[in-house]
């Protein structure tokens, strides 16, 4: 590995925005190589932090089996979104190389409208059924720790969401208890087809830190957490921004970002060109 790479690796860790905003300017077949090389995490952090248009057009550009590996390590909602602005037979190409599990949620998140709620639910959040005790729902908790939020949501056998309980109640509660016992049944969720303005308006984030996302039949479909809430919330005000405004935060880094220009275009040029070679 030569140094412009060792430099453009570590530039990428240290500052995935800035060197986004350099590839928007590369051209796509390069920007594409690069992000084949690159270690999946870097990529990753890179792609999320890309305008989506540039970042779909990489991933049609990639190898099927390279687009696939880093989508796999993206939140399903960022996921969607660039899956929507594929073609659809690339889209299915890449489908199929996805574990079966998380194509399967994907499949589900695409039905529903762009910027819907179904749209943006995170599936992976952690859900139990009813009829089972407290300390049996400790269990599986402390087995998958990393899927657990602040609430547990609870469901029927057909995962038609019937209740809510947050972990301090559930720690506090008796061991024997079934959860269906235990758990708060008025639960706030929000609708699949609600749109933006109608997420980000609903009374209920005054009290929840998330709220689950049903169907119109109320098969629980997701969770949208309070911090997706606010990038939502931000990402409707910078459309409405002066364009004045966002004119002069792109000036303002013209000269830093045409300096490192050069940097990735001597990397991409010393290390990818010859591995193609071999």
């Amino acid at each position: 590995m030569n140094s412009d790479w060792i430099l453009l690796e570590n530039f990428i860790r240290n500052h995935p925005l800035e060197a986004a905003r350099i590839l928007e300017r590369q051209g796509l077949e390069e920007t594409a190589s690069l992000f084949s090389e690159l270690p999946v995490e870097l990529a990753t952090s890179l792609l999320k932090k890309m305008q989506s248009s540039t970042a779909v057009k990489c991933l049609e550009l990639m190898p099927i089996l390279d687009s696939a590996k880093i989508l796999e390590k993206l939140p399903l909602d960022i996921v969607a979104l660039f899956l929507r602005q594929v073609a659809n037979t690339r889209r299915e190409e890449i489908l199929s190389k996805i574990s079966e599990e998380i194509a399967s949620l994907l499949r589900t998140m695409l039905l529903y409208p762009e910027n819907s709620a179904g749209a943006l639910a995170d599936p992976l959040i952690f859900s139990l059924p009813e009829d089972i005790t407290v300390e049996e729902a400790l269990d599986r908790i402390r087995a998958r720790p990393g899927t657990a939020i602040y609430y547990v949501y609870i469901v029927n056998r057909e995962n038609i969401l019937r209740g809510v309980i947050n972990l301090r109640e559930l720690m506090l509660a008796k061991s024997h208890a079934k959860l269906s016992g235990v758990m708060q049944t008025n639960v706030a969720a929000l609708p699949a087809e609600f749109n933006l303005q109608a997420i980000i308006n609903f009374p209920s984030w005054k009290n929840y830190h998330a709220l689950p996302v049903v169907s119109a039949s109320g098969l629980l479909l997701g969770a949208i957490r309070y911090e997706t809430l606010r990038q939502i919330e931000s990402e409707v005000k910078s459309r409405r921004l002066p364009r004045q405004v966002v004119a002069a935060g792109s000036a303002l880094g013209e000269l830093f970002q045409i300096g490192l220009s050069g940097l990735i275009q001597s990397a991409t040029t010393k290390f990818i060109e010859p591995s193609r070679e071999e």
